[in-house]
C-alpha cells in the first residue's frame, strides 16, 4: 500500500499542506505593493473557500483569477479600511490620553477601530463569495458578522491571537515568523473559511437544512 498516494490519508494531508504553502507564497508576493493587499486577501479567501466547497481544486489558478477579477473593488475596500485606521490615529494624535476631551473622542476612536476590524475580517471573504457593488458588500459584511456572534469570536481569535503572540513573544519570534512565511496566512484563512463557508452556504445555491434567507442577504454569488 502506498501511503503517499493522492488517495491515502497522508497523501491528502501533504497535498493540502503544499497547496497552503503555495497560496501563502502567492499571497505574500501580491501583498508586496501594500495597496494590493485587499485584492490578495480576497483571492486567498476565494481559493480556500473553493477548497472547502469543491475539495479538489486548482487553488493557485483560482487565486490569480480572483485577484484579476476583484483587484479594483478589493483595493477600494482596502483603502477604506486604511482610511478608518488613519482617522482613528489622527484623533488619538490630536486628543492624546489625559486631555480633557480625550474620553469623548476615545469612543469615536474605538468605534472606528471596531469598524475597520469588522471590515478587515468579513469584507474580503464576502467579496470573494458574492458579486455586488462595494456598498452592498459592506452591508452584507455587517449582516454576516452579527448573524452568528460565536463565529465572529472564533474568526477574531484565529485572525488575531497568533499574530499577537508573534509580536509579544521575542524568544519564539523566529519560529513564528517561519510559520507565517511558510503557511501562516493561508492556514489562518483556511481555518476561517470553515466558518465563512457555513455562513455563506445557504446563499450559494447549495442545499442545506438552514435554507432561510433575509432581504439583507446576497442574491448573486460567484461560486
Amino acid at each position: 500500500m502506498n501511503f503517499l498516494s493522492n488517495d491515502s490519508f497522508l497523501g491528502r494531508i501533504l497535498d493540502k499542506v503544499c497547496t497552503l504553502v503555495l497560496l501563502n507564497l502567492c499571497f505574500m508576493v501580491c501583498c508586496l505593493p501594500v495597496i494590493t493587499a485587499g485584492a490578495a486577501l480576497t483571492a486567498l479567501y476565494y481559493s480556500v473557500l473553493k477548497m472547502h466547497k469543491d475539495k479538489e481544486v486548482s487553488a493557485v489558478q483560482l487565486f490569480f483569477r480572483s485577484f484579476r477579477q476583484n483587484w479594483k473593488q478589493a483595493t477600494a475596500g482596502w483603502i477604506l479600511i486604511l482610511f478608518l485606521l488613519l482617522a482613528s490615529w489622527m484623533e488619538h494624535l490630536f486628543f492624546p490620553d489625559g486631555s480633557p476631551i480625550a474620553m469623548v473622542f476615545s469612543i469615536s476612536i474605538l468605534a472606528l477601530l471596531f469598524l475597520a476590524l469588522l471590515l478587515f475580517l468579513y469584507l474580503f471573504p464576502v467579496m470573494a463569495a458574492f458579486d455586488n457593488n462595494l456598498k452592498t458588500l459592506i452591508c452584507h459584511s455587517f449582516y454576516f458578522a452579527f448573524r452568528k456572534i460565536g463565529y465572529f469570536v472564533a474568526i477574531l481569535c484565529i485572525s488575531c491571537i497568533p499574530m499577537y503572540f508573534t509580536l509579544v513573544d521575542a524568544q519564539m519570534f523566529p519560529i513564528y515568523l517561519l510559520i507565517w512565511l511558510l503557511c501562516g496566512f493561508s492556514l489562518s484563512a483556511w481555518a476561517n473559511a470553515w466558518f465563512f463557508y457555513r455562513l455563506f452556504r445557504p446563499y450559494l445555491g447549495i442545499s442545506t437544512d438552514d435554507s432561510s434567507k433575509s432581504d439583507a442577504t446576497p442574491d448573486s454569488y460567484v461560486f
